[in-house]
This record gives structure tokens, C-alpha cells and sequence, in this order.
């Protein structure tokens, strides 16, 4: 990839399979010398739930990986008719705290202002402990796209149908 990009992508299959990978990436410009590169990766609560997840956010820790930023989209919903905090406990800060890692977020995921700073806040703000960093968004699952929570997922509106044109309408307007 050298020279080639500055972003690697990752064939993650079902979600949370990307958090290894990336912690691994940020531990390679860790011993490369290169620890003021972030690494970002970004997922949904649903992700969060998997072994993987767990072991990846413990040595992501005791390694003190300081670049690797998580960014989690918090809507509460996949797949599944049922809300994710129906079977999940907790919030994102008790997700990650635990783990010893920093966390930062926002109960506006649709406002920009709010999502920079808290963006802003994990890259680059005080990390005396040089832990890894974590900023969700408490965001609605299909906004803007008139279907909502699990519905929305993998589900498009039907080639030319009124709610097809309606969206894009509403895209050309702003």
C-alpha cells in the first residue's frame, strides 16, 4: 500500500470485525514511530456486542494505543425489530470507561457542532494517560431518509417509486 493511500480497508464481514485490524494498525505507527498518526474506525452499537470487540478494547489499552480513535454511531438499531438497548445494557461510556479508555461524546449526533467538538475533544485533545479514545453520537437510524430504525436497514426504496424521487427532490432543494 506504501505510496498508494493513506486508507486502509478492511473485508470486515459482520460488524465489530474491523476493531482488531485497526487496533493493530495503530500499534504498527506506534513501534514505527509514527504514534501522531490516528487511526479512526468507526461502527455501531451492534458491533460493540462480539468477543472481538471486548479483547480488542482490552489490549487496545494495555498497549496504550494513544491513535486509535473509535467513532460509534449510537441509533439503537440493526438489523432487528427489537432496540438494541432492549438486550444491551448501558451507554457508551459504560461500553468503553471500564476499559480505562477516554470518552467523549454527544446526545446531538445530527448537529454538526456538537459531533466536531466531540471529534475534536478524542484526536486530539489532553491524553496525559496516552489511552485510546472513543466519541459517540446518539444519532436516529434513517434519518432523512423516511424510514426509521431497523427498517431502514439494507431496505431501499423501490427504483422510481414517489418516496424514491421525494428524497431526491429533497437533495436538490438544499
Amino acid at each position: 500500500m506504501a505510496g498508494r493511500t493513506l486508507f486502509l480497508k478492511f473485508n470486515t464481514g459482520p460488524s465489530g470485525h474491523g476493531m482488531a485490524p485497526a487496533a493493530g494498525e495503530a500499534l504498527a505507527l506506534k513501534l514505527a514511530g509514527a504514534e501522531e498518526v490516528k487511526v479512526f474506525v468507526v461502527e455501531g452499537e451492534g458491533g460493540l456486542t462480539a468477543g472481538g470487540s471486548h479483547e480488542t478494547k482490552n489490549i487496545a489499552w494495555g498497549l496504550g494505543l494513544s491513535n486509535l480513535v473509535f467513532l460509534v454511531d449510537w441509533n439503537d438499531f440493526g438489523i432487528d425489530p427489537r432496540a438494541a438497548s432492549s438486550v444491551v445494557h448501558g451507554s457508551p461510556v459504560d461500553w468503553f470507561a471500564p476499559y480505562g479508555w477516554r470518552v467523549t461524546g454527544t446526545e446531538h449526533g445530527s448537529e454538526w457542532r456538537s459531533v466536531t467538538r466531540a471529534v475534536l475533544e478524542s484526536a486530539c485533545g489532553d491524553n496525559p494517560d496516552r489511552v485510546p479514545s472513543v466519541a459517540w453520537f446518539k444519532s436516529r437510524k434513517g434519518r432523512g431518509y423516511g424510514k426509521y430504525d431497523y427498517q431502514s436497514h439494507g431496505t431501499p426504496w423501490p427504483r422510481n417509486s414517489e418516496q424514491f424521487w421525494a428524497l431526491r427532490k429533497e437533495f436538490m432543494t438544499r
